[in-house]
Parts: structure tokens; sequence; C-alpha cells
């Protein structure tokens, strides 16, 4: 009896010692498959699951944006447009309506000088999606081509669920720009669907966050200033773009007496005075110009006190 219960014993034993080796083989393939299992068909399958729930989100989300994106290098036509608006155009134009359609700039207490390489610095902060950005970037193209020469020049749209959406417009992002006389640095720092982008430099970044902000410390965009001295807003209603392709704008705006180019060119008179006064009035040709002479007398007034932004 105690022999049988002996080798009963040492069968269970044995039994137990089995299971028990099982059991860890079980649990070492179950490693390997957890830590290599991507490299099998399992882990395959189980990969493009994983994108394809990812491709929907993402999907989902620029669908619900309207905002995929749509930035292309723009045509050559589309630069040469903006720098080849006749002077005339710009007299034509002139700054009527400064006050009211076009809206002047305001001047900047207590701003630090903002230089790059020597020349005093041209600030613009925007966001792909912001149809206010695609309305002023007309603007300061417009303007700064009076100044230098731009290459790099992108095209996009607006946000497609924003107020005037699919804005056709301009891109700063791959943006360079040569100029003796005056330093352009822009920023877009969101996508056409929200995303960060471009980050400001510290110079840059410090003027927006004085001088940009809201009440509730947001930042409205477009910021743009002059130097730290004039923060000029958006100065036209952007429906006046509604369903025009960028080379359509481009076209327009040098024919002063349609609806595009008439606003435009007269708010580009007016950023051209602000850069005018931080280049010592230079170049000549462009400073002394009747139109800007007479934007820089609205600039004065600003300056004296009635227009002023402390920050």
């Amino acid at each position: 009896m105690a022999q049988t219960s002996k080798g009963s014993s040492k069968a269970r034993t044995q039994e137990a010692r089995q299971r028990a080796q099982a059991r860890r083989e079980a649990i070492a393939r179950a490693e390997r498959r957890r830590r290599y299992g991507l490299f099998g068909i399992g882990g395959v399958v189980a990969l493009v699951v994983i994108l394809v729930i990812v491709f929907v989100v993402v999907n989902n989300n620029a669908t619900k944006k309207g905002s995929k994106n749509v930035t292309a290098p723009a045509a050559a036509a589309i630069t040469t447009d903006l720098a080849s608006v006749a002077p005339a155009s710009f007299e034509t134009a002139g700054v009527a309506g400064v006050g009211s359609s076009i809206s002047g700039l305001s001047a900047l207490s207590g701003g630090t000088p903002i230089t790059t390489g020597g020349l005093p610095t041209v600030v613009y902060v925007g966001a792909e999606y912001c149809p206010y950005c695609a309305a002023e970037r007309w603007v300061l193209a417009t303007a700064l081509s009076r100044f230098g020469t731009f290459s790099g020049l992108q095209t996009t749209m607006s946000d497609g669920t924003d107020v005037y959406p699919n804005t056709a417009t301009l891109d700063f992002v791959t943006t360079k720009f040569t100029s003796k006389y005056v330093a352009f640095a822009p920023s877009e720092v969101e996508d056409r669907s929200g995303h960060k982008l471009q980050t400001p430099g510290a110079a840059e970044a410090a003027s927006a966050a004085k001088y940009g902000e809201d009440a509730q410390g947001d930042l409205t965009f477009p910021f743009v200033s002059i130097d730290n001295k004039y923060k000029v807003p958006t100065q036209y209603d952007p429906g006046i773009l509604k369903g025009m392709t960028a080379d359509q704008i481009a076209a327009a705006i040098k024919d002063p007496t349609s609806a595009v180019g008439k606003q435009v060119l007269a708010a580009a008179n007016v950023v051209t005075a602000g850069i005018c006064s931080v280049t010592g009035q230079q170049p000549t040709a462009v400073c002394s110009s009747s139109a800007v002479e007479a934007a820089g007398a609205d600039l004065d007034s600003a300056s004296s006190g009635s227009g002023s932004s402390t920050g």
C-alpha cells in the first residue's frame, strides 16, 4: 500500500513538472508573439488595422475642417504681376477710403525696433486657415514688392468651413524676401487644418504677444507690425476675393479700377508709407509718390496719439 502510494506520488510529481514546463513554454511563446508579432502574419494584420484607424481619424478631421492641404508653388505670373504694378496704378488707387473701407495703421508705443541683418523688419504672424490673413497677404506682398524681390511664394486657400471660405491667397511658409531697405519675417504658425506649422523667432513672438493678443490672451491673426512702430490690421473686406483664383486676384491687383485693385493698392499704399517711415524714406521713387505721402500724413496723425496702441 505504502509502495503504491509512493509510486502514485512520484507520478503526480512528474505530471506537475510537465504541466509547469508546458506553462513556461506557453508563456515564452506568448512573450515572443507580443515582442515580435508585428513581423508575423497576425502582426501585419494588426498593423493594417491600426493604419486604417489612423487614416480614418485623420481623414475625418480633415473633412470636418474642410481643409486638406492645397498649398502649391505660386505660378511665375503671380510673382511677376505683384512686382510689376505700375506706379501710376498706385497713384490712381490713392488712399481714398482710409478710415472707412480701408483701415489705416495703428502706432505702437514702447516697442523695441526689430532689425534683421541691420534692416528694419516687417513682422507677419498668421495661419494658413485664416481668411483675414488671406486678404492681408496680398497687401503685404504688393507693398513689399516695391522695396525688394520675393522668391518661394506659394498659393493656398483659407479654411473651407470658416467665414469667407476657401479664399485664394498667397502662402509665406517658404518665402524668401531680398531687399536693401527692409527685411520681412513671416511665420505661418498653423496650417489649413489648424495644426502647428511654424514658430516665430523670439523677437517676432515677443512683439506678437505684446501687441497682438486680445483681452483673453489669444493671439489675433493676422498680426503684422512694421519695425514695432506700426501695427497693420486687416485693411479691407476679404469678401471681394470670393470666387477668384490666386491668378485672377494677382492680375486684378494691377488694375486700379477693378474692385480688387482699388482696395489692395490703396491698402498697399498705407503699408508702404509705414515702411518708408522706418527706411528713411527710401527708395525715394516709392516714398515720394503722392499716394504714399498722403498715407504718410495719416500715419503722422496716428503717431500723435489718436490711433496708438500700447499693448
